[in-house]
């Protein structure tokens, strides 16, 4: 276990492993692009000693290890937020599309596009999938034939009263909008 301690000082030192810590306060384990909260790390670590080092951690020498990451000190000061898909704040919301690359959808007051942000981390399930690109050169008219063809909506007044939820979910941050409640059988791909 000691070797595994030792290991770990040489990857903090290299920045292989980086400490960090959640607007929260919640200390967070960064490998290469990937921030996972320190007390659900044991798989990303496991990899990790697996992969660079050619060393493999039973269940107890990772706890152990993450005994000892929680003691070290932080390598990265600036506290993250952490949001699962989407993260809204006073200036801009976030929609996390494809987390391999690192793409959100950033609403903002001057506008709408498709960027990065570095001062938040998504967290992400183990059944996680990438969002599909959205289409920018849609004519606004066009909206109503895909809402019809990929929602199962009673009637045209439904249908209104969805995109009329959607866009105001993207706008309004001032504004209040009701809470859209969806309810069907089980299985009915609510």
């Amino acid at each position: 276990m000691k070797k595994a301690f030792e290991k770990a000082k040489i990857l903090l030192k290299e920045k292989t492993i980086m400490l960090g810590v959640t607007t929260n306060g919640e200390k967070i384990v960064m490998v290469g692009d990937e921030g996972i909260p320190l007390h659900s790390s044991r798989p990303l670590l496991r990899k990790l000693y697996m992969e660079k080092l050619n060393i493999y951690l039973d269940t107890s020498q990772t706890l152990a290890l993450i005994d000892f990451l929680d003691v070290q000190p932080l390598t990265i000061k600036e506290p993250f937020e952490m949001a699962c898909r989407v993260y809204c704040n006073n200036d801009y919301i976030v929609y996390e599309l494809n987390k391999d690359t690192k793409e959100c959808i950033l609403v903002a007051e001057d506008g709408i596009g498709i960027d990065t942000v570095s001062d938040v981390l998504f967290k992400h399930s183990v059944d996680f999938q990438n969002q599909v690109m959205p289409d920018w050169k849609i004519e606004i008219e066009e909206i109503f034939g895909l809402i019809h063809k990929h929602f199962n909506l009673k009637n045209e007044q439904q249908e209104k009263m969805l995109i009329l939820y959607l866009v105001t979910s993207f706008i309004g941050v001032n504004i209040p909008f009701p809470v859209l409640i969806l309810n069907g059988e089980k299985g009915s791909s609510k």
